[in-house]
């Protein structure tokens, strides 16, 4: 395919088009752990339900760069909600 042909099909799909949004759930948890202040970064890397189980050490770490406080008390729900899913 030229480059031509691939700048076209770039152009019909933004990337926002092609990569998994935050979705309700994430939104949901994070509003319910009254985290509102990171759904910004959650958004902004397109981190749906699947990435939020995955979540952890490094990737955790550079997505709350800023805060430490919040990146811990959103390390202990995390927590707390696998080991819900595990009973």
């Amino acid at each position: 395919m030229s480059s031509h042909g691939l700048t076209s099909i770039k152009a019909l799909y933004s990337k926002q088009d092609l990569l998994p949004h935050m979705d309700d759930f994430v939104k949901e948890k994070l509003l319910e752990w009254n985290l509102a202040e990171l759904l910004p970064a959650f958004e902004a890397e397109q981190i749906d339900r699947e990435c939020f189980y995955l979540l952890g050490g490094n990737s955790l770490t550079s997505l709350i760069y800023l805060s430490l406080g919040p990146r811990l008390k959103f390390q202990r729900q995390l927590k707390k909600l696998l080991e819900v899913m595990l009973i």
